[in-house]
């Protein structure tokens, strides 16, 4: 949320609100047991106040928060002293010390924090997570293109009427790998035979001033359809095209040949650049080891950081990026699995690691995470990254899986 914010030129005010709003956020998570407390229930009413302050109404700072915030703060300082567990005092007082920042800068008291990551890093960081030759995005992304150029040069080449049909069938057809996109071309291809022989028996028995009202009445259908049955929606929408192609002059026998030449045109295209450009192969164990070692990255620049204020933390969000493309060819590869639920039980566990350890960033990027917390809250942080380390080492796909 705040990378997006960054992005779009949010005022710094409300990126430092909005780290705010995540610290209360990941207090509260550690929180859950108190939640029938008055001072959880002030924490709420306080943050409330707040989000009301923050409805669009002019600049953001100068705006005044109702002095519930104050009172919120000094139950929750006073439940953190009579805590008997050392997170749960830290927890009471990171949530009040973010109630208080964030109710300070609105109202101009606070000066907004300097974002800790640089537009220029957060781009560059999105990008590389897709522009990598190792993404199955990217790669996906260069056959989509080599696909269509291809296409566009047959189309070009030829003389035949309204040959574009062959890009729309690439556009129909051609999927993140080449199993799915040979799985989507033999639907496409027979279902567009199927519904320009259906077309030809229709114009045979319909009148011709009926006959577009038909072809319309089966893109809806075949639309509608859609989501249930691919094949299903080829033969409406084939059948619907032959019929409104034909209807003016009569000509249906060649617009259904036209239908069935350029889908099997754009059908083997598609399926030839799956298979032969970059071709996006299951590699499900190097993809878990990707992951974890960027979560593995991250964790020892945030460890670094936590050592040493001075400490750039710009890299950590490269690591990040390294994630994410990882992830994201863990996605890919359980498209070409049979049994892809045991890789995506490890995906779902290092998704919710990769969240611990941005919950982790928050704290420790803000620069006075430490100043007012309890006895031993730098040990409480310095044993979260470990266990972080130890559960984030912990994570492996089971050799049948592979």
């Amino acid at each position: 949320m705040l990378g997006v914010l960054r992005l779009d030129s949010a005022p710094r005010a409300l990126i430092t609100v909005g780290q705010a709003a995540i610290l209360a956020m990941i207090a509260r998570s550690w929180l859950e047991a108190e939640k029938d407390t008055d001072a959880y229930r002030a924490g709420i009413e306080a943050q409330a106040a707040i989000s009301s302050a923050l409805l669009p109404r002019g600049p953001i700072v100068g705006r005044t928060v109702t002095p519930s915030v104050d009172d919120a703060r000094a139950k929750l300082r006073g439940a953190g002293k009579d805590a008997a567990e050392p997170q749960a005092s830290y927890a009471w007082n990171r949530w009040q010390v973010a109630l208080g920042h964030g109710a300070g800068v609105l109202e101009g008291r606070v000066p907004p924090r300097a974002a800790v990551f640089s537009s220029g890093s957060l781009t560059r960081a999105l990008v590389s997570s897709v522009l990598h030759v190792d993404s199955a995005g990217f790669r996906y992304g260069v056959q989509r293109a080599a696909a269509l150029g291809v296409a566009t040069f047959v189309m070009l080449s030829t003389s035949a009427p309204n040959f574009y049909w062959i890009l729309l069938t690439i556009f129909s057809v051609l999927q993140t790998n080449a199993v799915a996109t040979v799985s989507k071309a033999v639907q496409y291809a027979l279902g567009t035979w199927i519904g320009a022989v259906g077309a030809l028996l229709l114009s045979l028995l319909l009148p011709r001033g009926v006959v577009v009202i038909v072809a319309l009445g089966l893109i809806i259908a075949g639309f509608a359809w859609m989501a249930r049955n691919y094949m299903v929606m080829s033969v409406a929408v084939a059948a619907a095209v032959v019929l409104i192609s034909g209807a003016p002059d009569g000509e249906f026998l060649k617009w259904a040949g036209l239908r069935a030449i350029d889908v099997v045109c754009g059908a083997l295209i598609a399926i030839a650049v799956s298979a032969l450009v970059l071709r996006v192969r299951p590699q499900p164990t190097r993809h878990v080891e990707a992951a974890r070692s960027a979560l593995l990255a991250t964790v020892g620049r945030l460890r670094s950081r936590f050592q040493d204020p001075g400490y750039s933390p710009e890299r950590s969000v490269f690591d990040e990026s390294r994630f994410l493309r990882a992830i994201s060819n863990l996605q890919a590869d359980g498209q070409l699995m049979r049994d892809d639920r045991p890789l995506g039980a490890v995906a779902d566990r290092l998704w919710d690691l990769n969240e611990q350890t941005l919950a982790l960033a928050s704290v420790i990027f803000q620069d006075d995470a430490e100043s007012s917390g309890p006895p031993g809250a730098r040990e409480l942080v310095d044993r979260a990254l470990t266990d972080l380390e130890r559960e984030i080492g912990e994570v492996a796909l089971a050799p049948t899986a592979s």
